[in-house]
């Protein structure tokens, strides 16, 4: 068992969403957004009987959590300096070899083929995650790009929210 410094036990106890994933039956990952607490030191959560999360982790006793801090939960995107949306999300995708993020733009920046700058990290080099080191600051460009990223997902599904057709 991994023994929880005293600043982890403070982020794990504090008021952070956290998002638990397990694996489902068809081997997919089932994600749930839930709170987490401690009860010394295990991590808890709730959690109903028949629910896809129990019945996953009664199958497959795998998961992930991830907690995101309330006082800095995003990235920013500028443009020319000038703060024009959130990154809720950034990571590598091994499937297309690139680092991607999923943003939130002002409508006036958000036109396919728009550079964006993608400022990760946290100014001053801190945060108060416990799982994140202290850090620079890095600016990265970025192209706006459709969503899903990959053009089988777009063109490939069925119809829907990721081709963009009912």
């Amino acid at each position: 068992m991994v023994e929880l410094t005293e600043k982890a036990r403070r982020f794990l106890t504090g008021p952070n969403f956290a998002a638990l994933a397990t694996v489902g039956k068809d081997g997919a990952p089932q994600v749930s957004a839930m709170w987490v607490h401690l009860d010394g030191d295990y991590v808890v959560m709730n959690t109903a009987l028949g629910r896809y999360k129990e019945r996953n982790l009664r199958r497959d006793p795998r998961l992930a959590i991830t907690v995101t801090d309330r006082e800095n939960p995003y990235d920013k995107v500028t443009k020319n300096g000038k703060t024009i949306g959130i990154s809720t999300w950034v990571g590598y995708s091994a499937n297309e070899g690139k680092m991607l993020t999923l943003a939130i733009l002002d409508a006036e920046h958000a036109a396919i083929g728009n550079e964006v700058t993608f400022v990760w990290g946290e100014e001053n080099g801190g945060t108060s995650k416990p799982t994140v080191e202290r850090h620079e600051q890095m600016e990265m460009r970025a192209i706006v790009s459709p969503v899903p990223y990959a053009e089988v997902a777009r063109t490939g599904y069925a119809e829907g929210w990721r081709t963009g057709t009912r």
